[in-house]
């Protein structure tokens, strides 16, 4: 008897500080404890939602797993998708991490909401670093590295790029230059055009260039086009020294036979 009345005693206990500390309304069940802190794995819980472990997703087609590991000095977490309930072999996943930085305006951050009360921001992804914007993607898909302003471009980077390979889609190369009724203008008219613009003909000026930057494709097809011009004039050149080679040999050939019959006189 003195069992079961402990055991009573108990269980009432533990039963009255469940329902002071849980609340079932309707289907949702939530702490009324004074912290209101919920704490699984662990018995400290430091936020509204403490859990020591990882927390599983499951979905009817396929699964997403979120793996946060907290403490102290470092917060890292994982968003990942993995086949076949092994987490071993993650098919993919995002990890946010911050080092346990002192300083509070020092960040990496990735903006993926679709709405900021800050306009520039909205509907973009923005990714940072040291509390400084480096990368964005627009809503239009557009990108921007070091700057907002693509000026309309797909990628617009501010500042250096370094590549092994760079390949640019043309179309029109030059090679009309070389047809029979490519009307090749004289070097005179050239010279006039140089002389009151300072450039070549068709090639955009200094002040253009300062202006509006350079179209790589653009100026590789008008390179291309002097070149085989150039290459023109120097055919031509070639041809009409060799008619004057001829010539010359012609006119040599005229003074030795004159030479010769003036000293048979």
């Amino acid at each position: 008897m003195k069992n079961f009345i402990i055991t009573t005693i108990t269980f009432l206990a533990f039963s009255i500080t469940c329902n002071a500390q849980w609340t079932l309304t309707g289907s949702n069940l939530y702490p009324t404890t004074i912290s209101n802190n919920v704490g699984i794995g662990t018995t400290s819980p430091n936020g509204k939602l403490d859990v020591n472990g990882a927390i599983l997703v499951p979905g009817s087609t396929a699964n997403t797993m979120v793996r946060p590991a907290i403490s102290t000095s470092r917060i890292t977490g994982e968003i990942a998708g993995y086949r076949g309930g092994n987490l071993l072999y993650d098919d993919g996943f995002l990890r946010l991490s911050a080092g346990g930085g002192t300083t509070a305006g020092v960040k990496t951050f990735i903006d993926l909401s679709g709405y900021s009360t800050v306009p520039d921001m909205q509907e973009n992804i923005v990714f940072g670093t040291q509390g400084t914007e480096r990368m964005r993607i627009m809503n239009t898909g557009m990108v921007g590295i070091g700057t907002s302003d693509t000026h309309g471009y797909q990628l617009a980077v501010n500042g250096n790029i370094h590549s092994k390979q760079v390949n640019v889609d043309l179309t029109n190369w030059p090679d009309y230059v070389f047809k029979k009724d490519y009307s090749l203008k004289p070097l005179s008219e050239v010279k006039t055009y140089i002389d009151q613009n300072q450039h070549l003909p068709e090639i955009p000026s200094a002040q253009q260039i300062a202006k509006d930057g350079l179209n790589l494709g653009e100026m590789n097809q008008l390179l291309m086009k002097k070149v085989e011009e150039l290459t023109l004039y120097l055919i031509e050149e070639n041809k009409q020294n060799k008619n004057q080679q001829n010539e010359i040999n012609q006119l040599k050939q005229q003074l030795s036979t004159i030479t010769k019959i003036i000293n048979k006189k």
